[in-house]
């Protein structure tokens, strides 16, 4: 069962305009608990294993700005720039047979293409649960985008976002272009990468790739 609560948030708090631009800068900060009530010993016997218990923290931070005056009702061109970065500050993972497994969803990395962690076939569980561990990563550069709309007709958007796209939830790395003609909207998504930023889930960008040939993905 999982506890999440925003303890503090502090919105736009800063605002400014020169010239038709303006910035806003916002964040907050995030504390979540995995909550696990089965804890008893691992009986592999028996199959009985303990449930994953631990909690984090992170914190957000993110400018966000418009480089048009508002008198430009129809024309839309802002972006923003932002990150995220935690820590897991109790661990109940730790007392595993084979180590600590918390990295799965607070600050896994194994490089943008894969393989940076350089598991081995002959590893054991202990010691891919060690390499993942050294290699963890509690940042994300989650955000550094340009958007520009008219109106409702036409909008791009490219960098690194929140995606609002079907099945690719999460940071996304690309652009999206959609038009619009009456009542009818095509829009066009490519993503060149992947991340996740929400604060009880933290993972740097990586390359989502599902291809695979003689046991290495393509």
């Amino acid at each position: 069962m999982k506890k999440a609560s925003q303890v503090l948030f502090f919105g736009a708090f800063l605002s400014s305009s020169l010239q038709g631009f303006e910035a806003k800068l916002n964040g907050f900060v995030d504390q979540s608990s995995t909550i696990g009530f089965n804890q008893h010993k691992i009986n592999k016997e028996r199959g009985i294993y303990p449930m994953q218990q631990f909690a984090t923290i992170a914190g957000y931070l993110g400018l966000g700005f418009s480089l048009l005056p508002k008198k430009v009702s129809d024309h839309v061109l802002k972006g923003k720039i932002g990150g995220m970065v935690g820590s897991i500050f109790y661990d109940g993972t730790k007392k595993f047979e084979d180590g600590s497994v918390a990295y799965n969803l607070f600050g896994y990395y194994d490089g943008f293409m894969g393989g940076y962690t350089n598991i081995l076939q002959t590893d054991s569980l202990e010691t891919q649960n060690m390499k993942y561990n050294k290699n963890v990563r509690n940042y994300v550069f989650s955000d550094a985008y340009l958007e520009y709309a008219y109106k409702n007709y036409f909008e791009i958007k490219a960098g690194r976002y929140l995606s609002t796209m079907p099945y690719k939830s999460g940071q996304t790395q690309g652009f999206q272009v959609s038009g619009q003609y009456k009542h009818a909207r095509l829009t066009w998504f490519s993503s060149f990468g992947r991340a996740f930023a929400y604060g009880s889930f933290l993972m740097d960008w990586f390359a989502a790739r599902t291809t695979y040939s003689g046991g290495f993905t393509k």
